[in-house]
């Protein structure tokens, strides 16, 4: 059997079918959808998982008929690949490195350059799951966010098609040996989607099932006479096809970001597209809705309208202070359509099909290889911070992991207690008859102590700290299910209290997350008066930190474009009223019990907005993220708390 041809012209292709540009094009559009109006169609990101079957199913039907040619060669089945994916890619991700130069700040820019590197090296997906966590930025904020799924699919492109050559010299066994990696992932998937939610959803172990559910349909087509039944008895597949559209329409209305995902959900519609692809292009649905010719056009253009629009709605909101508008979302949408409508016409056509070669495949890899150096040097430089749009000097990155004691008094919740370090104590044997101060709480408890610590060294007090992100100080109490340690190390903390018996305890948390949603418990109010109860009885001087102002977006960012020197170092309309809402409930909760109550709105907030930066003349943001303080933000909060003398130790 021969791998191999010198001959490109017999390399098979699959024949045209209209109706599956019609899938693809459902596919983009409910993606496009669910990025810029995201409750019409809640679970419009499903068409990436569309996108995975479709391609696992072509890419399948070439390998499988050059093989049984004898005409499969590895340079072309990957100079096609190059053709098909690098032209549209580089454009895209030049006019975002280009565009970022002249509009983001350091730390933006920074970031932006990481995943160029990614996505010109295809490793996206890695890189995005790396960085998720608790401190990951807004998913508004990342111009690149969408090229994960080109990782996956690329990823499974350099192996797939080695598996499938070795495969081949025992094809009786090729759909046993592929049928058993479909199953290890998506057993794998659906084990592991709730402990391991981020890893699931980007790496390609847990995502080459979909993939492989079309590769196991193009062998069926391919090398059985199974779907003829179709052709002599077009009831079935007419069935079949209105079943399958009904299994996306379900798939786009019934999942939303609340479900755990991929998970048991994304069946829905990968068995929902392998129905279509499988009932072929004259049964009843996809002759006469997925081959009308509006929707095969924006099949024609999908790849391209997937990596334009994303990058132009996350650049809108990143470089504006306001959300976008209903009819500033549907202009985006326009121009990313013609933008796509462009490459298509003049960057796809010329080089795929063109009979003149405008650029050599060797040329395209070269340049995709300078763009990702190009963007992992931006990144390695910190954004280029000397840039016209960093005019306010942000820095490429925050000191917090410093500042907050990471990894030795702040610590992950799903550690153990054993964590903490000796020095959360909050000082040696020497100091022992000075007060103490006791820090307690989840991240945002950690924000403030910079601020504290500048306060008690100043006063001669000390301070321990025991804090671990997404867990509140309340005692009993799981903030998340998959991570029960929260009610460990709360017991802990107690203990420590009860041991080291300090004179204060200031006790910190984002109170609006444990709401119920994002996969967050409900936190009770009783349970936060029940663990208030206990603490009251180990010591009486105990201090409640309300919620700190939050937003939507980085903090420094939206001072950055909304701050004038000597004029305003506040705003109103870019901070989230959850804040304000939720100190006045905590506030009318603990005015029943001896606590003293800080709220930062009131500290920080008044009717002209809340505070963006701590001085006046130079920009020196109060949060670098959303709402974790900076060290100048949580020493100008804890200092305006004590003015209000609520860090008093007696009255």
């Amino acid at each position: 059997m021969a791998i191999s041809s010198k001959n490109p012209a017999s390399f098979y292709h699959p024949k045209y079918r209209s109706d599956i540009d019609g899938l693809r094009a459902i596919a983009i559009m409910s993606v496009v959808c669910f990025h810029a109006y995201p409750s019409w169609l809640p679970g419009g990101f499903v068409g990436v998982d569309i996108f995975f079957v479709i391609s696992g199913y072509l890419i399948s039907v070439i390998i499988f008929k050059n093989l049984s040619a004898g005409t499969f060669s590895f340079g072309e089945f990957y100079m096609r690949r190059v053709k098909r994916i690098f032209p549209a890619l580089i454009v895209v991700l030049s006019a975002c490195y280009l565009y970022g130069w002249m509009t983001l700040f350091a730390d933006e820019y920074k970031q932006v350059g990481k995943h160029i590197a990614a996505g010109a090296f295809f490793v996206s997906n890695i890189a995005l799951w790396f960085e998720s966590g608790y401190f990951d930025t807004a998913a508004e904020t990342k111009p690149l966010l969408h090229l994960w799924s080109l990782g996956v699919e690329e990823q499974f492109y350099i192996f797939w098609p080695i598996l499938a050559v070795v495969l081949w010299r025992q094809r009786s066994v090729l759909p046993w040996v592929v049928g058993a990696i479909f199953l290890l992932s998506f057993i794998t998937n659906i084990l592991f989607i709730e402990t391991y939610s981020s890893a699931v959803f980007y790496l390609p172990a847990t995502r080459i099932w979909e993939l492989l559910t079309g590769v196991l349909l193009a062998y069926v087509v391919s090398h059985t006479q199974r779907t003829n039944i179709f052709n002599s008895n077009a009831i079935i597949g007419n069935i079949l096809s209105i079943i399958g559209i009904v299994m996306l329409v379900v798939a786009f209305t019934m999942i939303n970001q609340q479900k755990d995902f991929p998970g048991w959900w994304a069946s829905l519609p990968v068995l929902g597209t392998c129905i279509l692809i499988m009932t072929g292009g004259n049964a009843w649905a996809n002759r006469l809705v997925l081959s009308r010719s509006p929707l095969v056009w924006f099949g024609l253009i999908s790849y391209p309208l997937y990596l334009w629009h994303w990058p132009v709605l996350s650049y809108f909101r990143m470089t504006s202070l306001e959300p976008p508008s209903l009819g500033e979302r549907f202009v985006l949408v326009v121009i990313s359509i013609c933008l796509a409508w462009l490459t298509y016409q003049y960057i796809e056509k010329p080089v795929r099909f063109g009979k003149k070669k405008i650029v050599s495949n060797k040329s395209l890899v070269i340049i995709m290889f300078i763009v990702g150096v190009v963007g992992y040097t931006t990144y390695d430089n910190n954004g280029f911070t000397s840039r016209e749009a960093n005019h306010f000097g942000l820095e490429a990155s925050y000191d917090w992991p410093t500042w907050y004691r990471l990894n030795s008094c702040f610590i992950e919740t799903k550690s153990s207690v054993g964590k903490f370090s000796k020095e959360c104590d909050g000082g040696t044997t020497e100091v022992r008859h000075h007060p103490l101060v006791l820090l307690w709480g989840d991240s945002h408890a950690a924000s403030l102590y910079p601020g504290l610590k500048k306060y008690t060294d100043l006063n001669g007090f000390r301070l321990a700290q025991y804090t671990s992100n997404g867990c509140p100080p309340v005692l009993g109490f799981i903030a998340k299910s998959i991570e029960p340690q929260c009610r460990d190390i709360n017991d802990y903390v107690l203990h420590k209290i009860q041991t080291l018996k300090p004179d204060m305890v200031v006790m910190a948390g984002f109170w609006s997350s444990y709401n119920g949603s994002d996969g967050w418990a409900y936190l009770e109010p009783e349970m936060l008066s029940s663990s208030l109860e206990q603490v009251l009885n180990e010591l009486k001087n105990v201090v409640v930190v309300g919620q700190l102002p939050i937003s939507d977006i980085a903090q420094p960012h939206i001072a950055a474009r909304a701050f004038k020197p000597s004029e305003n170092n506040r705003t109103f309309y870019h901070f989230n009223d959850s804040s304000s809402k939720q100190n006045k409930q905590l506030g009318i909760l603990l005015g029943e019990l001896d606590v003293r109550f800080v709220s930062p709105t009131d500290l920080l907030c008044n009717e002209r907005g809340c505070l963006i930066s701590t001085t006046v003349d130079v920009l020196n943001p109060v949060a670098w993220d959303y709402g974790h303080l900076t060290k100048a933000g949580s020493e100008l909060l804890v200092d305006l708390t004590a003015d209000k003398g609520l860090l008093k130790f007696s009255d």
